[in-house]
């Protein structure tokens, strides 16, 4: 949404991956930012190697699957953020342990500050 607003050298558009293999991962996520299963998770679930999912998101995303995830809670969390929802409250609901933690995250991928993008 920002991305569309204000260019920003911090991408929030994701390519969706669409393989079989990363379909489950995409859905899951999307439907719940708060997943907590790691990539070796998914690998177990899968049935596949780390490694395996690791290439296949980076083709068929252009990004790793931390990045993506971390993406994906990003713009959940703009739009909770967005409703007028408490900084703590979105960052336990986007999966993070800490408001401090979903901070650095938030702004690791946006460039702003939950606090910051509220003030905007």
């Amino acid at each position: 949404m920002l991305d569309v607003l204000t260019p920003s050298s911090r991408e929030l558009l994701l390519h969706m991956p669409t393989s079989d293999l990363l379909r489950p991962i995409a859905d899951a996520v999307r439907d719940d930012p708060g997943d907590s299963r790691t990539l070796a998770d998914w690998a177990s679930f899968l049935g596949v190697s780390a490694r395996t999912i690791t290439r296949a998101f980076n083709a068929e995303t252009g990004t790793s699957f931390a990045r993506w995830i971390a993406a994906v809670r990003a713009q959940h969390a703009v739009a909770l953020l967005t409703q007028g929802w408490e900084v703590d409250v979105v960052a336990e609901e986007v999966g993070y342990r800490s408001a401090s933690a979903f901070g650095v995250a938030f702004r690791r991928t946006t460039g702003l500050t939950p606090g910051a993008f509220r003030a905007r």
